[in-house]
């Protein structure tokens, strides 16, 4: 009677055992690999480790060129078959960088590698080892060197306007119809009543010019800067002060508060090859009222000859303004008796340009 308890305890645990999933560890072997090229062992150990299971170990054993292995059978007979798919004839080379960065030169390779054979690593910087097959090494060797010897330099030619709108453009320039890789974000602006939105996008230098030309259609246009940043090498800012952007006389002590106030546009550049260049641009307010920014940084990719255009970014002011009869007002002295001077607000867009300047020098 009492072997019946001792059944249903059985029955019991198998069952638990089956419903929850667990089950008894299984047994574990052992295979001492050794490798006809050692130069593989990196590449292996790497598909190795990815493929042994919880309970398994991979240990590499550098003075022999051997590896141990230890799992269940079905993985190290998984990994087994692994290592002789990998363990073929590689070279290593260690390749010497003069003018191309390291990351630039790890991006041009990795895509180069055979598929589970090919390693790069990043010994130092401006020095990487590649191993692969006598053929990939000899290519990658060959579009490294081709890279390397050329000496990418940028500088970055800046020029900003404001366009005093007329009546008919009141909402200012239509961007959107306009630019390639549209964006757009609000923006606080020169913390006056102005709504801003501001649009960034590129032109191709053809387009560009026959902007500009039409730009003259939408309002009066000033310039307010235009230089160049040579060698530019990271990060810089375009500044917008107040006081560069009114036309005010200077006793206008109602638009003279906010002469302090700045509107930054902190430029980035990365990623500068012969094909264009990365810009982000993180656009920020700082005046009387606090500082303010926009909801994520833009980030724009723009090709050798075409130009940034930042736009929509706009600005209550006074301008001096003359009304006038045709004709007699033009008289010399006569003429200001029928000619009336005084001040009118106007709503103008601030527009900023930003070219890259990519040179290329072969070493």
């Amino acid at each position: 009677m009492k072997f019946f308890p001792k059944i249903s305890i059985v029955f019991l645990s198998l069952f638990f055992i089956i419903g929850t999933g667990l089950a008894y560890p299984q047994e574990t072997a052992t295979e001492v690999i050794t490798l006809k090229n050692s130069l593989a062992a990196p590449v292996v150990k790497r598909e190795l480790d990815a493929i042994k299971s919880t309970a398994g170990k991979v240990v590499y054993n550098e003075s022999t060129g051997t590896f141990i292995v230890m799992d269940v059978p079905d993985k190290l007979k998984e990994m087994i078959e692994k290592v002789k798919t990998l363990d073929i004839p590689v070279e290593r080379k260690v390749l010497d960088l003069q003018n191309l960065k390291t990351e630039d030169a790890v991006k041009t390779i990795e895509p180069m590698l055979t598929p589970g054979i090919g390693l790069v690593n990043v010994i130092k910087d401006n020095e990487l080892e590649v191993i692969d097959t006598s053929e990939k090494v000899k290519a990658i060797e060959r579009a490294i060197w081709e890279k390397d010897r050329k000496k990418i330099s940028l500088s970055v030619k800046v020029e900003v306007i404001q366009i005093i709108l007329n009546d008919e453009h009141l909402s200012g320039v239509d961007w959107e119809a306009i630019l390639m890789d549209f964006q757009s974000k609000t923006f606080k602006g020169f913390g006056d009543s102005v709504r801003n939105k501001l649009s960034f996008g590129s032109l191709n230098q053809e387009d560009f010019e026959v902007l500009v030309d039409a730009l003259e259609s939408v309002g009066d246009m000033r310039p307010i800067a235009n230089y160049v940043k040579d060698e530019v090498s990271g990060d810089f800012s375009i500044d917008l002060p107040v006081k560069d952007l009114l036309f005010i006389p200077n006793q206008d002590a109602i638009n003279k508060r906010n002469h302090d106030d700045q509107v930054k546009y902190s430029v980035a550049v990365s990623d500068v090859q012969e094909t264009g260049c990365q810009i982000i641009i993180d656009p920020q307010y700082k005046g009387t009222q606090g500082v303010f920014g926009v909801d994520g940084k833009i980030a724009m990719t723009v090709e050798p000859g075409n130009t940034l255009i930042a736009g929509g970014l706009f600005k209550n002011v006074m301008i001096e303004s003359m009304r006038k009869i045709p004709l007699l007002g033009d008289i010399p002295f006569l003429g200001a008796a029928f000619r009336t001077q005084g001040h009118r607000h106007r709503k103008t867009e601030i527009v900023v340009f930003i070219k890259p300047l990519i040179k290329v020098e072969k070493k």
